[in-house]
């Protein structure tokens, strides 16, 4: 069980004193956190950045387990946890900036200090209950303002809800894929892979399991299911007619098995998907009549030029 929506300094997430000398840092990040949502007050953004390096070389140790991504005030501390993903398995030696690329969806908070997104390296220890607990740094890199993307006049925008489907050799796999967070990314890297959509255009809504309860025994026949709600973004150059054979089920279960395998998530690297299948997709225009003045600033501080890179802790926990 992971632990991820408790606030800073209570519960089982932790953040560091932040008392440490500066020493670390992320090698290099995309500033900007675009919003994809024409919908006021909902977001829909793609983070990336590269890995931790330390005095300029890259030291992703056994003590950083992965990053957590946030919401944030102007000076990347005191926010909300959104996600999180597992630090990479590679064998590079320089900076990949798009290393890892996370996309986040929902609606903003209501709270005006928070402005903008941040990444937060952790260590994942387990506790003495068996649940793995997150032990965050103070500070990570942090992203330039967001932006929301409100509707504009004439303007359709469509959006696809689609529901796909996969089969999983049992209910424990299937509630593994289930229960992780970290599984969405490549959930929507399959879909993505599979639909030809970039995935910044891709949200996974939610995911649940049938033909399971919740001890893991099955109540009716069928094999173990895992079903993923998914909404799309069309772009504004898609040409065609989405449908329910757009995404190719080939292709979504030969992506998402390769990266569970490579995911180094112990409770993800065994688990395989077979029998995909997607429903019949619901597609929704969203248009409005009035005008507006495009995008606007949610942050009442706004703080303008390249978003600048916060120091990640000096230490991880040992």
């Amino acid at each position: 069980m992971y632990h991820t929506h408790m606030s800073s300094g209570g519960g089982n997430q932790r953040r560091l004193d932040g008392h440490a000398p500066i020493k670390c840092k992320a090698c290099g990040f995309r500033s900007a956190s675009v919003d994809e949502d024409p919908e006021a007050g909902k977001y829909l953004v793609e983070l990336a950045w590269g890995r931790n390096a330390k005095n300029g070389a890259i030291a992703e140790g056994p003590h950083l387990s992965g990053y957590g991504v946030w919401i944030v005030d102007q000076y990347g501390r005191n926010g909300q946890p959104i996600t999180f993903v597992y630090k990479k398995t590679t064998s590079q030696t320089c900076c990949n900036s798009l290393l890892y690329q996370v996309v986040v969806a929902g609606t903003w908070p209501t709270d005006s200090t928070l402005v903008r997104f941040a990444v937060m390296p952790f260590q994942e220890v387990t506790n003495s209950s068996g649940s793995k607990v997150h032990i965050y740094v103070p500070r990570g890199i942090y992203f330039d303002n967001y932006v929301d993307k409100v509707p504009e006049a004439g303007v359709v925008v469509t959006k696809v809800t689609q529901v796909m489907a996969m089969e999983v050799a049992t209910c424990a796999a299937a509630n593994t894929l289930k229960d992780s967070p970290a599984a969405d990314e490549y959930l929507r890297a399959a879909y993505a892979e599979s639909s030809g959509i970039a995935r910044a255009n891709i949200n996974l809504q939610s995911k649940a399991v049938e033909n399971c309860n919740s001890g893991g025994r099955r109540l009716q026949t069928g094999n173990p299911t895992l079903k993923g709600t998914f909404q799309v973004i069309l772009p504004s150059d898609y040409s065609g007619t989405f449908s329910q054979t757009t995404v190719n089920t080939d292709t979504f279960a030969s992506t998402l098995n390769t990266l569970l395998a490579a995911s180094g998530d112990s409770d993800l690297t065994s688990v395989t998907v077979s029998n995909v299948a997607g429903e019949a997709p619901t597609v929704n225009a969203v248009t409005v009549d009035t005008p507006t003045d495009g995008a606007r600033p949610l942050a009442s501080l706004a703080i303008s030029c390249v978003a600048v890179v916060l120091a990640l802790a000096g230490r991880l926990v040992a």
